[in-house]
């Protein structure tokens, strides 16, 4: 067990049907959904009234994106936890996601077992990353060419604790994958975070997806922050 203060949820999504559906199972974990929202207007509203909730979102509203509104909400709710269920495959959504500021992002293909579990997760604390993103060709451009220039400074370590931070492991797992101290593994990932000219580990695993700097099918998993 643990101790949380997220037992209020707030649900929204332009299908009112999927809120509904949602809205069942998420109660089914013993969480109160305190508001729902359809409009990305409405989100706003909802989380300003409840500004300490878990916050379950679409990425794409017909009046605008989350990204648009997402300075806002860490402005009028700081504790607010906002996680994207997104049915969306394309690498770039979860990176400006990510940049955001969001807490999880949760791809809808991952099923409702995976959902649960991740909604568990960041009720402990942890930031929660379960996606489907199938490899894609790196973009031809000028920030392509920068991110691949910065990623060639990489030692083979870095590289390795890249990998590590995209499969999701935290710093005491990737300790014992690699037979280090977590002292060690936070050097690592600070230098290379530094070279890769990110400030989070979430950036990082972004970035990562998005221009394909690992090898395999870019698919990440849990992240979480420490």
């Amino acid at each position: 067990m643990f101790t949380s203060l997220y037992d209020e949820v707030i649900l929204a999504n332009p299908a009112r049907m999927f809120v509904e559906a949602l809205q069942s199972a998420v109660e089914s974990e013993g969480l109160h959904v305190v508001r729902t929202a359809t409009t990305r207007s409405g989100l706003a509203d909802a989380v300003r009234l409840s500004p300490q909730a878990l916050c379950l979102t679409a990425w794409g509203f017909p009046d605008g994106s989350l990204a648009e509104i997402a300075p806002q909400l860490r402005a009028i709710a700081p504790d607010c936890r906002i996680v994207v269920l997104c049915g969306d495959n394309d690498p770039a959504v979860l990176s400006a996601a990510l940049v955001a500021g969001v807490h999880g992002f949760i791809h809808t293909s991952r099923g409702l077992d995976v959902l649960l579990s991740a909604i568990r997760r960041l009720r402990a604390g942890d930031t929660v990353i379960e996606t489907s993103l199938t490899r894609v060709q790196p973009a031809r451009s000028r920030e392509a060419q920068r991110v691949r220039e910065l990623a060639n400074y990489l030692t083979p370590r870095e590289y390795e604790c890249l990998a590590l931070v995209a499969s999701g492991l935290d710093t005491a797992a990737m300790s014992r994958r690699l037979g280090v101290s977590r002292t060690t593994v936070r050097s690592h990932v600070q230098s290379m975070l530094m070279k890769l000219s990110v400030h989070s580990r979430l950036e990082a695993a972004a970035l990562a997806v998005q221009h394909n700097l690992l090898p395999g099918e870019g698919r990440l998993h849990a992240v979480a922050g420490t």
